[in-house]
């Protein structure tokens, strides 16, 4: 019954319902698009990252990644392939990659520069680590003597393809040694942290450049991105002299602290649409329950409870919340059908140097959450307004 009586009233005032609805649909809209940027921005560069450089997470031998111990080469894992097969008998492993990270001076005729090189078996990384665009050549393969260079880097040496440049760095003993490397390709991530410093070259070369056949860590890669949790369950039963660490702990600097900015911003934004709804509300039901005031009194005077007209007055504007909410939603998935399935151009985002479609990510339970959101606004912009109507005397409620 109460129900019916909200609904009938939400229908005797047509243009003020018709603002609150509007209003609401505007505000509920609004953040469902703004949620879907945050959530498509971090998913894209989550991929990218992964595909790129990372993998789903890293193994280290035990307390190597907090501790760093010196000489590095000592926290460094030994008998590298008798781990990858046991970590291979994971359900959620598509597999597991050494790498080896040296940092020495490359060279080409007078140019010198600091850079990082990553050692890796190429050949079986393309499975996996198939994201990093290629600008100039092909991806490392086969190649014993072959290597892979950051575009801004190779723009610092005044290298092309090619070109053979000379790594050189010291042996874990503390010699010098170097390798001669031909440039088969020139990637660019967009990342200038990557694409200015960083180089990968074969395994089997950084093995000879430290002359040792240790390996800094492993990279594992996951049949589904979002099953590390299931992984990490599964790795620490093993009881393993070593630890997994997810990508979101490896990249937290970039990843992790922006997942929880972009969280936090969006949570202010809510706060921000949420009082708009409120204050328009109240301004409207303001207008409404002072043309009603006589009918409150009436049904005060037939014995009708404070209560029950409270209880009325929200269920109508909670009415209005809820259409205003399912219409944004409407609204917002139809816009994202038509007009945005191929993302919003967008200029070169803060750590990178590629302009780049960002993806919408919109999910429907999250959407529902957000209608939550609306008729939120739409009870809170209401509530003072009935209790202080509702606590008049009779005499003012008359006039």
């Amino acid at each position: 019954m109460f129900y019916k009586i909200a609904f009938r009233n939400v229908l005797r005032h047509p243009r003020q319902s018709l603002l609150a609805v509007s209003v609401v649909a505007i505000g509920v809209m609004s953040m469902i698009f703004f949620d879907a940027f945050n959530q498509g921005i971090m998913k894209d560069y989550r991929t990218k990252i992964i595909e790129y450089y990372f993998g789903n997470g890293q193994i280290y031998t035990r307390g190597f990644y907090e501790t760093k111990p010196n000489p590095v080469y000592k926290g460094w894992i030994s008998d590298s392939d008798v781990l990858i097969d046991k970590i291979r008998t994971s359900n959620e492993v598509r597999d597991v990659f050494p790498r080896a990270k040296v940092t020495g001076f490359l060279t080409l005729g007078a140019a010198n520069i600091v850079a990082v090189g990553i050692g890796i078996e190429a050949h079986k990384e393309k499975t996996f680590f198939s994201g990093m665009p290629i600008q100039e050549g092909s991806r490392l393969g086969l190649q014993e003597k072959g290597m892979e260079i950051g575009t801004d880097l190779a723009a610092s040496l005044g290298a092309r393809l090619g070109d053979k440049l000379t790594f050189v760095a010291t042996t874990t003993e503390g010699l010098i040694n170097a390798v001669e490397l031909e440039i088969v390709g020139i990637f660019k991530s967009g990342m200038p942290n990557l694409d200015g410093s960083l180089f990968f070259l074969p395994l089997t070369q950084t093995k000879i450049l430290l002359d040792s056949d240790k390996v800094e860590y492993l990279s594992v890669g996951l049949k589904d991105y979002n099953n590390w949790d299931k992984f990490q369950v599964w790795f620490d039963a093993q009881n393993f002299e070593f630890e997994a660490k997810s990508f979101e702990v490896v990249d937290k600097v970039y990843y992790a602290n922006s997942v929880k900015f972009l969280a936090n911003q969006f949570a202010m934004m809510a706060a921000i649409f949420v009082s708009i709804i409120a204050i328009t509300l109240f301004n409207t039901m303001s207008t409404l329950v002072h043309e009603r005031r006589r009918e409150i009194a009436v049904a005060r005077v037939n014995g009708e409870p404070k209560h029950i007209s409270f209880l009325l007055f929200m269920i109508e504007t909670g009415t209005l919340g809820a259409l205003g909410s399912l219409l944004g939603l409407v609204v917002a998935f139809g816009s994202y059908a038509l007009f945005f399935q191929k993302g919003i151009w967008m200029p070169p985002a803060p750590g990178f140097s590629n302009s780049y479609y960002a993806q919408l990510y919109f999910s429907l339970p999250r959407g529902l959450v957000l209608c939550l959101f609306g008729v939120l606004g739409t009870l809170v912009g209401t509530a003072p307004v009935a209790y202080v109507t509702l606590s008049r005397p009779l005499s003012k409620l008359f006039r």
